[in-house]
């Protein structure tokens, strides 16, 4: 017997892991639990598996893991709950920093999306009861167990609540001599998270907005890039990130960049990567001042989102800001062509 559990990575998903183990257990061998992300990872820990119970947990699950599970229509779970707990959990239990916790979720919140509507799936929320939540998955997944053992098992899972972790970040200050852009710094954690949260709710796409600091500086890939980037020197990334994933789809970037006195008459280039450079623009500054380049690009398959700048031309002396990138998405229409 092997069960398929996939969930944001917070405190409530483990606990429904843990419920669904003890449901699969009962009266036979224990179940031994192991993630697999991929199909490539799902069949490596079946190789190397030599009991006959297993649970496949799964974060991020890829598109090839996410076709298998539509086309054998097998039963799975995905565990809900609010982004801002799992970034908490994912400190607190797991020892990860606030950004790469930021980013870990999102991540799970764009991959969990793409599964929402597949044959089996059962969804459960945060909010409901531990008995209620039983006797839900030993349906779901056809267990056949007296109502008092399903009660007996609901009872003893753990009620672990959000763990008590300061979400509050703030960005480092640009300073006196700045460009100004910390005043249209967006929230990192509401910006970045709470469209997700509302995908995840209501099946629709919304915008989401990546601040600066998600993002990894060109000269100093251990931290974000600085509120004042110096572009003086040999041409160069500038600044790259935030390799979060995205639902596939089409999507516009719009990146939102100021640019000191300076740097008049500067190149530069922005790309989208996602296993390919799937749109790039270039342009010169013609004047100081904050302003957006917007290109679009469509996603398809599961690969992490990296949007780069470069200077092109070596620079005497030029200062660049970032302050954020907005994606939103775009349905594809359907124009009606006449012919003849």
């Amino acid at each position: 017997m092997i069960l398929v559990a996939a969930g944001l990575p917070g405190r409530f998903a483990e606990n429904c892991e843990q419920l669904l183990a003890s449901l699969g257990a009962s009266g036979a061998e224990p179940v031994t639990s192991f993630n697999a992300d991929s199909l490539s990872a799902l069949g490596a820990a079946l190789l190397e598996r030599d009991t006959g119970a297993g649970m496949v947990v799964t974060r991020q699950p890829t598109a090839d893991l996410a076709a298998l599970l539509k086309a054998k229509s097998r039963p799975f779970l995905i565990a809900l709950e609010p982004p801002q707990d799992c970034v908490a959990a994912l400190m607190a239990d797991h020892g990860l920093s606030f950004l790469e916790a930021v980013r870990s979720t999102a991540n799970s919140c764009a991959a969990l999306f793409a599964v929402l509507g597949h044959p089996g799936a059962l969804v459960l929320r945060q909010g409901q009861t531990w008995r209620d939540i039983a006797q839900a998955l030993a349906a779901h997944y056809h267990l056949t167990l007296p109502l008092d053992e399903i009660t007996r098992l609901a009872d003893r899972i753990a009620q672990r609540d959000s763990p008590a972790v300061s979400l509050h970040y703030e960005s480092p200050a640009d300073g006196l001599g700045g460009l100004g852009a910390d005043a249209l710094l967006p929230s990192l954690l509401e910006s970045a998270l709470g469209p997700a949260e509302a995908w995840l709710d209501d099946g629709e796409l919304r915008e989401v907005v990546w601040h600066r600091d998600l993002f990894l500086s060109g000269d100093n890939p251990a931290g974000p890039p600085p509120p004042t980037i110096d572009v003086t020197g040999h041409g160069r990334c500038l600044f790259y990130g935030p390799y979060i994933r995205l639902p596939p789809g089409n999507w516009s970037c719009a990146l939102l960049l100021g640019c000191a006195a300076d740097t008049v008459g500067l190149e530069f280039a922005a790309e989208i990567f996602a296993g390919a450079v799937l749109s790039r623009a270039a342009f010169t500054v013609t004047e100081a001042g904050f302003f957006e380049i917007e290109f679009s690009c469509s996603l398809a398959g599961d690969r992490p989102v990296e949007i780069r700048l470069f200077n092109t031309k070596a620079a005497f002396e030029g200062h660049i800001a970032l302050v954020r990138a907005s994606l939103r998405p775009h349905p594809a229409l359907r124009i009606p062509v006449k012919l003849g």
